[in-house]
């Protein structure tokens, strides 16, 4: 290939790659102005440079709300770890209480009291659960995946957190359908699972469970993170 071959080659890869740059944009125009969720916040992630990644976030319909966090658990869940609920949504609204200006949250207590009362609440249509508790926002996690053992063992940790989320805009005219439906998940440690014992179990516990809670809540604000991660 000679060299008016190669800058013809070129000259056409570089109006292709412009041409996706636009197609990339138009789209994320259409689906952030059409829909709750930001569904680019990853290819965004992606697509960022330099020694930083700028993550958006993928809902930003928090601010100057009242915020009902919900957890609907497996009932073994719910059985081995019974505080994973509460440990889970304190971890949530302080993390995005930290971030997301003039928010407020339904006391965990209110809302464990409302679940006692209405065994069956995750089968009510959730803008009345939402009307019922007085929250404008309702955060809702299917946790299909709450483990602190590595798989098999009784004797090495490994925690390992995942749930879908869904967030209703209860103060809007379709409050029983979420805007935003996206996977949340935490592994801690990342790497070698631990030894088990009575200390790094509550350790484990704790790391997991906060770090899940802060993937959580950046779902919910523009944050960066180190390019080699």
């Amino acid at each position: 290939m000679d060299l008016v071959e190669n800058f013809k080659s070129y000259q056409q890869l570089k109006q292709s790659f412009g041409r996706h740059l636009i197609l990339l944009g138009l789209l994320s125009l259409m689906l952030t102005s059409s829909v709750g969720c930001n569904l680019l916040a990853y290819p965004a992630y992606i697509i960022a440079g330099g020694g930083e990644k700028k993550v958006k976030a993928a809902y930003k319909g928090l601010n100057n709300q009242t915020i009902a966090i919900l957890i609907a658990a497996d009932p073994d869940v719910e059985a081995r770890y019974p505080q994973s609920a509460t440990a889970i949504s304190l971890g949530i609204s302080r993390f995005i209480g930290e971030h997301v200006e003039n928010t407020r949250f339904i006391a965990s207590d209110l809302i464990d009291a409302y679940k006692m009362k209405n065994l069956e609440w995750y089968t009510l249509p959730m803008g009345q659960v939402g009307r019922d508790l007085k929250a404008d926002r309702i955060l809702y996690l299917d946790l299909y995946q709450y483990d602190m053992y590595e798989p098999g063992s009784i004797q090495l940790l490994h925690g390992q957190i995942a749930a879908t989320l869904k967030v209703y805009e209860i103060n809007s005219n379709r409050p029983d359908s979420p805007v935003c439906k996206l996977p949340v998940q935490a592994e801690y440690p990342s790497g070698a699972p631990v030894a088990a014992s009575d200390t790094a179990l509550w350790s484990v516990t704790q790391k997991t469970t906060l770090l899940f809670a802060d993937n959580v809540a950046k779902k919910f604000y523009d944050h960066k993170v180190n390019n080699s991660k």
